[in-house]
């Protein structure tokens, strides 16, 4: 509770109080790296459940409404046979399935086709274009063509022997549907390493760097203060960043500032940095601090 305490006060004078920032030289370097782990290690709990809370029913429905677009284009009576490289089908040819919905985008010129698939033993290059398909499985071959209008053949002989059903379709789609049950899982940890990562690494070489800014505009008032002090005023001024773009986050204003965030920050420091006292040499302090966290 003490230590809470503790860290409570250090962010709420981080964020408002500018004569706070004088009491930074009676600290430790480390002090102030702790700080920011600990405000940074917030930042990104608070910010990752609020993406994946707003993130992953999007994608669960999106993933759902696809299962079940697949699950309904595929007739109930369709029977798709393969043997020695050879296939056959127990409907009349050209027999097409049409390309689900959820698929279905325009990017610049291209369109993606009507059909998915078409099944054809006479079917040629041509008749991607003619019957409007992403993939023709004609007698000897599977073609394919992607956005950029690239033709790729691939050989029958290569397929195994076997046949596909309904039941087979289904059985898929059920493993498939597993698989999406462990998605939003994944998605929690994908999103908690990147927070980590923009947070933890390329926050804290910002910070280095940005002491460096300080530094400048110290010079140019001609503060007699150190790196470590600036380094103190950097780590701990970015609380007031790191607060609105977890703010923002959360209120669904934006994921990032961006350059905002360097303005942000840059304004608020450089007032910390003016009002700091120009009369009083700060220099590294002893061992005995009396500020922890």
């Amino acid at each position: 509770m003490k230590r809470l305490k503790a860290l409570f006060y250090v962010y709420k004078n981080s964020l408002i109080s500018i004569k706070y920032y004088r009491d930074l030289k009676d600290v430790r370097i480390k002090f102030s790296v702790k700080y920011f782990l600990v405000l940074a290690f917030a930042a990104v709990i608070i910010s990752s459940i609020n993406t994946a809370y707003h993130l992953i029913p999007k994608i669960n429905m999106y993933a759902e409404k696809f299962l079940t677009e697949v699950s309904d284009l595929y007739p109930q009576d369709l029977e798709i046979k393969s043997s020695t490289g050879k296939w056959e089908i127990n409907k009349p040819e050209p027999y097409s399935i049409p390309l689900p919905k959820s698929m279905q985008y325009e990017s610049g010129d291209f369109k993606m086709p009507v059909n998915l698939i078409v099944f054809s033993h006479n079917g040629t290059i041509n008749d991607l274009k003619d019957l409007d398909t992403l993939i023709l499985v004609n007698d000897t071959n599977i073609i394919t063509r992607d956005e950029r209008g690239k033709i790729e053949a691939y050989p029958l002989d290569s397929i195994p022997d076997g046949k596909v059903t309904r039941y087979q379709i289904d059985s898929l789609l059920s493993q498939l549907q597993k698989f999406i049950n462990k998605i939003p899982v994944f998605i929690f940890i994908l999103i908690l390493i990147g927070g980590s990562f923009y947070y933890f690494l390329f926050r804290m070489l910002y910070l280095a760097v940005f002491a460096l800014i300080l530094m400048l505009i110290g010079n140019i008032k001609k503060l007699d203060v150190n790196y470590g002090m600036y380094f103190r005023v950097s780590t701990h001024s970015a609380t007031l960043p790191i607060t609105l773009e977890v703010l923002a986050n959360v209120l669904g204003i934006g994921t990032g500032f961006g350059l905002g965030f360097f303005v942000i920050h840059i304004i608020f420091a450089t007032i910390v940095v003016i009002n700091l006292s120009s009369q009083e040499k700060v220099v590294e302090p002893k061992d005995n601090v009396p500020t922890q966290i």
